[in-house]
């Protein structure tokens, strides 16, 4: 945030909310990660997703305003419900090539895992071998393929929270007085 605000910033800088208000950080994080995967599992896509994305902002308001951690998720989601489409595209743009990843590895276990359990479901009594084999083959790409899609997303993050700091700042930050 300082270095979009043009003023000097250090590596310190990075890790300075943890000295400031280290418990109200971790309660913003957990409690909207747990009331938005909540509302993923009981509600349906639609819910959680809203409140994911209106919840996005809550954890730099903690470290940015000095805000408690309700008052910062409930800051974030009245300002955010007022350009959610916009917050929400600009999520999927700075996430794209690590979405684009998950996608591929999704289809390419999950093609894999077919026929090997279509297989397993034809032999009739399946071989306990037989299935452990089958889960390990499925294992061995799966973790591969997770590695790689964590790779992608450690090269993602400095972009996608750069430009979620630049909205943040654009929705958030201090507003010129108005000329006369």
């Amino acid at each position: 945030m300082k270095r979009i605000r043009g003023q000097a910033a250090s590596v310190g800088d990075v890790f300075a909310g943890f000295s400031l208000a280290l418990l109200q950080l971790l309660l913003a994080g957990l409690v909207s990660g747990i009331l938005s995967t909540i509302a993923f599992a009981c509600c349906l896509l639609l819910p959680g997703l809203y409140l994911f994305v209106a919840w996005i902002f809550s954890v730099p308001l903690v470290a940015d305003k000095g805000l408690e951690f309700w008052s910062a998720m409930e800051l974030s989601r009245k300002i955010v419900t007022r350009v959610w489409f916009q917050v929400f595209g600009l999520l999927l743009l700075a996430f794209l090539p690590f979405l684009l990843i998950t996608i591929v590895v999704l289809a390419k276990v999950g093609l894999e895992a077919i026929p090997v359990v279509q297989g397993l479901m034809n032999s009739g009594q399946p071989d306990p071998n037989q299935i452990k084999q089958a889960m390990m083959q499925i294992a061995k790409t799966s973790i591969w393929l997770g590695l790689g899609v964590n790779f992608i997303l450690l090269l993602n993050l400095p972009f996608a929270t750069g430009a979620l700091m630049y909205a943040y700042e654009n929705l958030f930050g201090p507003r010129p007085a108005p000329n006369p």
